[in-house]
């Protein structure tokens, strides 16, 4: 594990820095402490755990009422910090230092709201799941990862080679066949696996109906829906990852899906969910979140799909 550690002395504009990070400013405007720096010369696929602190005569603080990507960047293109210090009732002097620290990291973690109290639950292949209450709901706050049915039977899985619309068997695949997306995303199901009685949820959770979205975007309001129930930053989410808070701690992650035509699409840019609601023939509810909105959206989509699932509590 490797820690860099990049130190910005306010008002001065005298800084230090390390070689992998560059291109370096930050500005005061109206108590808002904004830092701008990039990531560079280290392997794709590398992460970061990004953390802000300040310098004073009083010690060391770490702020906590930041915005922007203030947790698990990836390595290229400019990375913004904002700090609404006023809130942190800090007043900066000349010899004050901002300083920003960067852990390497194999994976990137999901985000969840700190502030929110969440529960566990595991399923039958032992794998664990933050999980979150919303008004009279219980939400899974991770997409599903299990490869089998409550039952134990196993799923198929979806190999390169294969026509997904050709899976005539309940089936799960990776985003793109990599399995380093499965701890932030999950993985994609075809319809047969939504809707097949042995059941794809842990005991006791269900994948929901079109009715539980509803139910769940009318608690949270009519104002900014999707920002209030999306991932912060852009570790994972394209820029600009609109009004993004998650409020509720739903953490919503773009994982993108599968297509019928083989195709592995809107990774970054698109959350989506199964719903077991047939809207007409071969096409089904299903719920939407984008990276450029924050709106929250139910559509009609083709069941020869492949989409992620989110489980809610029986």
């Amino acid at each position: 594990m490797r820690i860099i550690i990049l130190s910005v002395l306010l008002l001065s504009m005298t800084f230090y820095q390390a070689q992998i990070i560059t291109d370096i400013n930050f500005e005061i405007d109206s108590n808002i402490v904004v830092v701008n720096y990039r990531v560079k010369e280290c392997p794709t696929k590398k992460y970061y755990n990004v953390q802000l602190a300040a310098s004073t005569n009083k010690g060391v603080y770490t702020p906590k009422y930041m915005m922007g990507d203030f947790q698990q960047i990836d390595c290229f293109g400019l990375k913004t910090i904002r700090w609404n210090n006023i809130f942190d009732s800090i007043q900066f002097s000349e010899t004050d230092k901002i300083r920003v620290e960067l852990e390497e990291v194999n994976r990137v973690p999901i985000i969840f709201n700190r502030e929110l109290k969440y529960d566990k639950i595991v399923d039958v292949d032992k794998n664990s799941y933050n999980t979150i209450k919303i008004g009279n709901q219980i939400w899974m706050a991770e997409n599903l990862k299990t490869t089998r049915f409550k039952n134990g039977d196993r799923l198929n899985q979806f190999l390169e080679n294969n026509l997904w619309q050709d899976s005539d068997k309940p089936t799960w695949v990776h985003y793109n066949f990599d399995t380093t997306y499965n701890r932030s995303y999950g993985k994609l199901y075809n319809w047969l696996a939504i809707t097949d009685k042995r059941g794809l949820c842990p005991s006791g959770w269900r994948v929901p109906k079109i009715g539980d979205w509803q139910q769940l975007v009318k608690y949270v309001g009519k104002v900014s829906p999707g920002g209030l129930l999306k991932e912060v930053g852009t570790s994972k989410w394209k820029i600009p990852n609109a009004y993004s808070s998650n409020f509720y701690g739903f953490t919503a992650t773009p994982s993108g899906f599968i297509d019928s035509e083989n195709n592995f699409v809107k990774l970054g840019e698109q959350a989506s969910w199964w719903s077991v609601s047939v809207y007409l023939n071969d096409y089904v509810s299903t719920s939407h979140l984008t990276y450029s909105e924050d709106k929250f959206e139910i559509k009609a989509t083709p069941n020869s799909i492949g989409l992620p699932v989110r489980c809610i509590k029986e």
